[in-house]
């Protein structure tokens, strides 16, 4: 494998998961297909060498070289955050809320251990083969990045309580199990259901019917369990990219079937709990962090969740007040790709840290077009500036955009590039993505806050710059509106861009 990016471009925490997001994610993805088809072969020994060369190159000279990269550019952080990056803990506010608001029916299926990587192809199948709309996102997941908190976080929640043993809790109910989540799902909406993918998956049209719509439900989380089930077991860890395609045929049938039931489910948001690492050589031991004396309240491979900071050379540490103000417990993480030192078999599927094959975490956003207007006059949704004044002072400024229609039978979603540029066309600022995806009827729920920083220079306020707006889905025509502004800045700055 011959890596394009050899340097791994990203100054910050925020560039470097976006660079996963747009382009790095792409090696795990061609390293899963490769295993997958050598996998597949009946004699391999004619692509030993390809296969050693391979591996060396996907494990040393990119795995390792990213994961030591985004450990050391966390150095110095004291929150577990991204500006602009939406947190999995906000997954309920940022994607299921306006439903839930609207009393429109909306099923959440979380795939336990779906990749990044993995979602982009999902979605692509997604797209070519159902009726319907499929739009990616990307979410930092929680750390420790494993099942008890990613399920807890996507969960509807003001705080995530962490106990003294390291549980968790909402409202002072337990998260563990599909029997409490349901519980905490009806705290916000009474006709609400938390069911296994198992249960459902092999029932017939009228079954799941029948199964769906008992007590009138309209909010319905489906836990779907295939990849990591056959990853964190010693066994099998070897078949979690077999299980990766199993679970795409899963999803893609449920899917299917949710989107023909006769229950006008229309919104359906696929996402999960945590990533994971996977390479097909073990770890060597000198990938392993010694555990020594470093003791938690909960421990496993990739993390420890102790109730006071742990300082030992080989790892990070984050309070994981980020999630609950009161809790004074920190997550204990080995840097990089390493592992503590555990007793027991399985090595080579690991999830826990904070490596970005763990945290950067899918939500696919399906929308079925069943009821979809047929006429030529669907169109996507406008959006314009509030602000008056078209007159920046400072560095760093906020613009509120205003989705103009709610997204309808007649009106489509919008993904929105903004960004500023000078005359030349040369671009002086940060980017945003405006996803106008709202189907509020009320105006407050189709307003969009967002941030952007100016490179730091000089700026002439008797020339004109421009806020560019542009369509991010389409390959011709992209450009919407370029409104001019005046730069005249109060204060010099140190931000730099």
């Amino acid at each position: 494998m011959t890596l394009k990016h050899k340097d791994l471009p990203g100054s910050n925490t925020q560039e470097m998961f976006e660079n996963y997001v747009k382009d790095f994610y792409k090696f795990d993805s061609e390293y899963r297909c490769f295993i997958t088809a050598f996998d597949r072969l009946g004699d391999t020994d004619p692509f030993n060498s390809l296969f050693e060369k391979l591996e060396q190159d996907y494990t040393n000279s990119y795995l390792n070289d990213l994961s030591v990269k985004w450990c050391a550019i966390w150095d110095g952080e004291t929150r577990w955050h991204l500006s602009g990056i939406t947190s999995q803990q906000g997954f309920y506010d940022r994607y299921i809320r306006r439903y839930v608001s609207d009393n429109e029916r909306v099923v959440v299926i979380i795939s336990d251990g779906l990749r990044y990587e993995s979602a982009v192809q999902l979605n692509e199948e997604l797209n070519r083969g159902q009726k319907g709309k499929s739009e990616l996102d990307a979410m930092l997941g929680v750390i420790p990045s494993y099942t008890a908190l990613g399920m807890a976080a996507l969960l509807p929640h003001k705080t995530i309580e962490i106990t003294s043993k390291g549980d968790f809790e909402i409202n002072g109910i337990s998260t563990e199990g599909t029997a409490n989540r349901e519980k905490i799902l009806q705290t916000v909406k009474k006709e609400a259901l938390a069911i296994r993918a198992a249960q459902i998956i092999n029932l017939n049209q009228q079954q799941l019917h029948e199964k769906l719509s008992e007590s009138g439900n309209k909010l319905i989380y489906i836990y779907h369990n295939t990849i990591d089930a056959r990853g964190d077991n010693a066994s099998t860890e070897n078949e979690v990219f077999e299980a990766t395609e199993k679970a795409f045929n899963e999803i893609f049938t449920l899917v299917r079937k949710l989107r023909t039931l006769d229950l006008s489910i229309q919104n359906i948001v696929i996402t999960a709990d945590h990533g994971y690492i996977y390479r097909r050589t073990p770890l060597q031991e000198r990938d392993k962090t010694p555990k020594e004396d470093l003791a938690g309240v909960k421990s496993k491979r990739r993390f420890i969740i102790a109730n006071e900071n742990l300082e030992q050379q080989g790892t990070q540490s984050f309070p994981m007040s980020y999630l609950d103000k009161n809790s004074d417990m920190y997550a204990i993480l080995p840097r990089s790709t390493n592992c503590f030192k555990l007793s027991g078999a399985g090595s080579c599927y690991v999830h826990g840290g904070t490596s970005l094959q763990e945290v950067v975490i899918p939500v696919i956003r399906f929308r079925s077009d069943k009821k979809a207007n047929p006429s030529m006059n669907t169109k996507k949704v406008s959006v314009s500036v509030t602000s008056l004044s078209h007159k920046v002072t400072s560095i760093v400024t906020h613009l509120t955009f205003f989705q103009n229609e709610p997204v309808d039978e007649k009106h489509l979603p919008i993904h929105i590039t903004a960004f500023f540029e000078d005359e030349s066309g040369e671009r002086i600022s940060s980017e945003n993505i405006i996803i106008a995806d709202s189907t509020s009827k009320e105006p407050q729920d189709r307003a969009y806050k967002e941030k952007f920083t100016l490179k730091n220079m000089a700026y002439d306020k008797g020339k004109n710059y421009y806020l560019v707006l542009k369509d991010e889905k389409e390959s011709v025509n992209q450009e919407l509106e370029r409104i001019p502004f005046v730069i005249d800045l109060l204060f010099g700055g140190n931000i730099q861009f």
